[in-house]
């Protein structure tokens, strides 16, 4: 039995593991006075699947060409624009490109802080494309421009309304709020049969 005085020895793995973990308390404490928190809004991109096809592909004459004069002739790509409202700060902006053959490149055109910015498309499936971009209030114009493997070339242009974060989420919080009630008053208000 030890005296009041001494104290066990202690297990020197454990002795090495409690110097670790107050070292790195140590200097977490030093680096913590010394950084800053920076704050930042963005959607997460998600990451497109392992099995997509790449752009530029070879294209494969199908049928389904328009015929002109004996030769086959196919028609330009299609752009639709699937994103419908921006919010101030990083998007992520869909379109639907269609085309009956392989599309050589496909790119998004927009104005950020007075420059004109080119980012490229990614390919999800079913001839979707993304964009990760960066707009400020009030507007924003985006420019999608694709070329096809025939030399085809297409432009959509759409003009969006950005709108701030705030009142994106005040709109949100008072909908639920205006929902919540107006389903309540519905419950004490309907007709007991």
């Amino acid at each position: 039995m030890p005296d009041k005085g001494s104290y066990p020895v202690a297990n020197p793995t454990f002795s090495v593991l409690l110097c670790f973990i107050l070292t790195i308390m140590l200097f977490s404490e030093i680096l913590g006075e010394k950084t800053q928190i920076i704050e930042t809004q963005a959607q997460i991109v998600p990451l497109p699947p392992a099995t997509q096809q790449p752009i530029g592909q070879a294209a494969k004459i199908n049928s389904s060409a328009v015929i002109t004069n004996g030769s086959r002739v196919a028609s330009p790509p299609v752009v639709e624009f699937l994103t419908n409202s921006l919010i101030e700060g990083k998007n992520v902006v869909k379109l639907k490109i269609t085309d009956k053959s392989a599309l050589l490149y496909a790119e998004l055109r927009y104005v950020q802080n007075g420059q004109i910015v080119t980012t490229g498309l990614a390919k999800d499936p079913n001839d979707v494309y993304k964009a990760l971009i960066d707009v400020h209030a009030p507007s924003a114009l985006l420019v999608a421009n694709a070329v096809d493997v025939n030399g085809k070339k297409v432009s959509a242009v759409k003009d969006f309304d950005v709108h701030s974060l705030s009142d994106t989420v005040f709109n949100q919080i008072s909908r639920f709020f205006y929902d919540s009630g107006k389903m309540l008053l519905s419950i004490f208000t309907s007709p007991h049969g």
